[in-house]
């Protein structure tokens, strides 16, 4: 670099004076320490450039290819560069200056020129892919089975998973000698500790001892395996309790921090309170069975075991209907204290028995015991939801010998959406089979189940018998079988002809005994 201040110094080559001839350097260009300040009261200021780990006296304009090779080792701060492979230099950098009086982190090359022209050419080979990390945390309570969130509530005595999730993401080199430091929370006792990798292998993780009279403050850890693209993740698991507490605890939040030869990274813990380990009680008014279409109305009535006054702010009503979560139902604070009145949604209900299960629960996540209500719908329909309004027989050869067929392409299905538990009836009648000239068919129909054979006429005859869930669809053709199901039987009288008739099914339920 050259800057001219008059001509007090030949060349203006103030910044370079003390190096000799060509030289490489290693400083801070946007740092005032960068530079120190000369002349003064008979001669003018001019600033001399602090060159760290120089290399001078170097042949660079020759007209020749100069080979630099330049490396950062990120968990020592030190940068090194390599000429021509002379000796190696090393200067270690400050980053944390970066970000706060330095400003933007710029990286390149410059050159500079005489009065004589000359070209400067610069080719990088190889430039180095960063390792790409993400590190994150998932803290679970295990004993209310949901995730523990910033500024949630969690009881004292409740089990909770830290898991950390380490994934390498992409980059030339593997992550080496990663150093884990965690923060072990004084409110929560930590019993077992373990990292699990990506390729299936374990390590287990000893706890510092906790003689219950100092708090220890951090778990430090060497993981003994590196991640790369081939053993991408590292899942680091501690099992602890929330401590039992006679006031409501804050947990403060904090960072974990993993360090490796190559990389660093950092992950924040959440902030949580540990709270009594009070209870709600929920009760619910019985309920018994609602119409088709119509929603369920659910009234009840919360109150606290420790008997303090509270308010409606924050509580809340989970509910399940026949497993499926509902919308949580949150309470009004214009209602009375503790008073749970609202629906559920006729669309949430199938026909016939419903069971709704609801929990109560605090804002500082206090919950009640489930309580599970059975609701009837009922006022559904009983129906042949799909019949063939047309099948044939397959032919038959007429031999001078008795002759059987069965139909092709008849279905009969029945839909109970009626919410009863009694079972329903299937039976069919049936009509003479006639030519269109009026000639009867020397044979009949029968229903035939297994070796029985029973003939179908004006009499009904029952064809099924089955109690099904509400809304299934039951397929009566499909159950048949070859022993199962309409037969057509004629006579060594019969005559050739085209044969109609008409089968009437008639559904009904079977009374209850």
């Amino acid at each position: 670099m050259t800057v001219v201040f008059g001509d007090y110094i030949p060349g203006g080559n103030s910044f370079d004076e003390k190096p000799k001839k060509m030289h490489m350097a290693a400083s801070y260009p946007a740092s005032p320490d960068t530079y120190t300040q000369r002349g003064g009261l008979t001669s003018s200021y001019r600033f001399e450039q602090n060159h760290g780990s120089i290399a001078d006296k170097l042949p660079l304009a020759d007209g020749n290819w100069h080979h630099l090779v330049l490396k950062w080792v990120a968990s020592k701060q030190i940068m090194s560069y390599t000429l021509d492979q002379g000796p190696t230099r090393m200067t270690t950098i400050d980053t944390t200056v970066f970000g706060k009086d330095i400003r933007n982190v710029t990286w390149g090359l410059t050159s500079t020129a005489t009065t004589a022209n000359a070209r400067t050419l610069v080719v990088f080979d190889r430039l180095p892919q960063p390792i790409e990390i993400e590190s994150d945390l998932n803290v679970t309570n295990l004993t209310q089975e949901r995730t523990v969130h910033e500024g949630d509530w969690v009881h004292g005595g409740d089990e909770l998973e830290y898991e950390y999730v380490l994934s390498y993401l992409n980059g030339d080199n593997e992550w080496q000698q990663v150093k884990a430091s965690l923060p072990l929370p004084e409110q929560v006792h930590f019993s077992h500790a373990k990292i699990r990798y990506a390729d299936g292998t374990e390590e287990e993780i000893n706890l510092p001892a906790d003689d219950n009279e100092s708090s220890v403050a951090r778990l430090q850890h060497d993981l003994q395996r590196t991640l790369s693209m081939k053993n991408p993740h590292a899942y680091i698991t501690l099992i602890g309790e929330a401590a039992k507490v006679d006031r409501d605890t804050f947990v403060d939040d904090d960072m974990s921090y993993f360090e490796g030869h190559e990389m660093k990274t950092a992950t924040a813990t959440p902030h949580f309170t540990i709270t009594t380990n009070k209870t709600v009680n929920l009760t619910i008014e019985p309920l018994t069975q609602v119409k088709k279409g119509e929603p369920v109305i659910i009234k009840g009535q919360i109150k606290l075991n420790d008997g303090l006054d509270f308010d409606n702010d924050g509580m809340r009503i989970e509910y399940r209907v026949n497993g499926e979560a509902g919308e949580d139902y949150q309470l009004s604070m214009d209602d009375p204290v503790g008073y749970v009145e609202f629906e559920v949604d006729a669309e949430e209900l199938q026909i016939g028995e419903n069971q709704i299960t609801l929990r109560a629960h605090s804002k500082d996540n206090a919950y009640s015991e489930p309580v599970t209500v059975t609701v009837t719908v009922i006022g559904g329909e009983l129906q042949l939801k799909k019949v063939s309004t047309e099948s044939v027989f397959a032919p038959i050869k007429l031999t001078g010998t008795a002759q059987v067929s069965r139909p092709e392409g008849l279905e009969v299905v029945v839909n109970d959406d009626t919410g009863s538990k009694a079972a329903w009836r299937l039976e069919a009648t049936a009509t003479p089979l006639v030519t269109n000239q009026g000639r009867t068919l020397a044979g009949n129909l029968y229903y035939q189940d297994g070796a029985k054979l029973t003939m179908l006429g004006k009499d009904a005859v029952e064809i099924a018998r089955q109690k099904t869930a509400p809304g299934i669809d039951y397929d009566v053709t499909a159950h048949w079988s070859s022993q199962q199901g309409l037969v057509l039987k004629t006579t060594p009288a019969a005559v050739p002809g085209s044969y109609q008739g008409t089968i009437t099914w008639h559904l009904s339920t079977v009374p209850e005994e």
